[in-house]
């Protein structure tokens, strides 16, 4: 009996060591895979990026060079600037289109906090770095609110003064007002009182989903395009186009690329975009991994084989005796085929818990690290997590108990019940 329970007790931890670190892999490679769809999804990789080509000194000696943009700046009214009002036209009159990025990358400013709600800050972060966008960046990036909404285009259009601020640093800056209640508050920096429009929902880090993983970290708010020191409110220098989600992004830049060259020189716009996220590399890496990964339960199950024929070896004499009672051998085969069963269950909950304690030590860290893993469904201890460290005990208890449970129905019942050693299914 001794002996019974440490065999069991030793398949049970063998196969819930392989099945815990196969479960917490397929869990991290699942959320290795969305987070590749997210990324997919990206306005850096899925937009097309239109800019007014900048002077490169390499050109100037190059007979077949591209076009440069001329040194002397053009005239107002030419119609060879790109405007605010020119990507809003745009947003109105293209197909296909989800949104209009202004600027060809994002900058940020900072200045002073001088003031909320007219009174100097005691004790608040001194400086407040803002983000200029346009309004369609929100939707854009996924961003989700506490409170209130962004601004519109008619917002930066009227140049209004007005903020969306990031919930963690509104915590820190404004201590006697909490987040949800910050819209239609006053923030005075870079000269001027801004009136919140909306705050920023806090991203989580616990492993169950983040807010957007695009977010920038660091960063107090985002302000109209323009409405701060540095940043033309008319010119701009290139602007970002996010297909929506239906539209073909090829087809897109073909028809801005018609649309714009019927307003600007030749070659004094260049295009490019969309970008490929790595996706035709995504799903050999995933079947590598998890083939990797299947390397602990395949050694732990070739532990259990050993132990399981060591283990029906042993009781040959009592299911001989039973096979002599009038079992048949199929009974004695499905006796010893439920006997792995049971201990393959026993070993995908203790997996299934080893499980958990992995994903709940490094899950917070690597999301932390890598945001982009956390961005929907996180790496949390799941229902498919447990699925996965149960069926794998289950399917390597029953596939290395397939030769045991054979080799003790098909054993002589004279030989065996002798203490014989004869071969399985031998005639004595």
């Amino acid at each position: 009996m001794r002996a019974w329970w440490l065999e069991s007790l030793l398949v049970s931890v063998g196969l819930g060591l392989g099945a815990s670190i196969l479960a917490g892999s397929m869990t991290y490679l699942r959320a290795a895979e969305r987070a590749v769809d997210t990324l997919a999804r990206h306005p850096d990789y899925t937009g097309i990026v239109v800019q007014v080509r900048q002077a490169d000194m390499n050109q100037l000696f190059q007979p077949d060079g591209p076009p440069i943009v001329p040194l002397v700046a053009s005239a107002p009214d030419d119609g060879q600037r790109v405007t605010v009002e020119l990507a809003r036209e745009l947003r109105d009159r293209v197909a296909g289109l989800e949104g209009v990025l202004l600027g060809s990358m994002p900058r940020t400013f900072s200045d002073t906090l001088r003031a909320v709600d007219g009174r100097p800050g005691q004790g608040r972060p001194g400086r407040l770095s803002v983000m200029p966008v346009g309004p369609d960046y929100f939707a854009a990036y996924d961003v989700r609110f506490a409170a209130g909404q962004g601004f519109t285009w008619t917002d930066l259009t009227e140049g209004r003064s007005v903020l969306v601020l990031d919930e963690s640093w509104a915590r820190q800056a404004v201590q006697d007002v909490p987040p949800s209640e910050l819209v239609g508050h006053t923030v005075m920096a870079f000269g001027r009182n801004w009136t919140v429009a909306g705050v920023v929902r806090l991203p989580r880090t616990d492993g169950l989903a983040a807010t957007s993983a695009f977010l920038p970290g660091g960063l107090g708010g985002w302000v109209p395009w323009g409405s701060v020191m540095g940043i033309d409110a008319e010119e701009l220098d290139g602007l970002r186009f996010v297909p929506s989600p239906e539209a073909d992004p090829e087809a897109l830049r073909r028809s801005l690329e018609v649309e714009l060259g019927g307003r600007f020189d030749a070659g004094l716009l260049s295009f490019s975009g969309p970008k490929d996220p790595l996706q035709s590399t995504g799903t050999p890496l995933v079947a590598a991994a998890a083939g990797v990964a299947s390397l602990a339960l395949l050694v732990a199950s070739m532990t259990a084989l050993n132990l399981f024929l060591t283990r029906a070896r042993r009781r040959r004499r009592s299911l001989a005796l039973s096979a002599a009672l009038g079992a048949s051998r199929p009974v004695v085969f499905l006796e010893m085929l439920v006997d792995a069963l049971l201990l393959g269950v026993a070993g995908g909950l203790l997996g299934a818990v080893g499980a958990y304690a992995a994903l709940r030590v490094s899950g917070s860290f690597l999301v932390k690290a890598l945001p982009l893993l956390g961005s929907h469904e996180g790496l949390g201890f799941t229902m498919e997590t447990l699925a996965w460290a149960i069926g794998a005990g289950v399917a390597a208890s029953l596939v290395v108990g397939l030769y045991p449970a054979y080799e003790a129905a098909t054993q002589e019942v004279a030989q065996s019940l002798r203490g014989g050693a004869a071969a399985p299914g031998k005639k004595g």
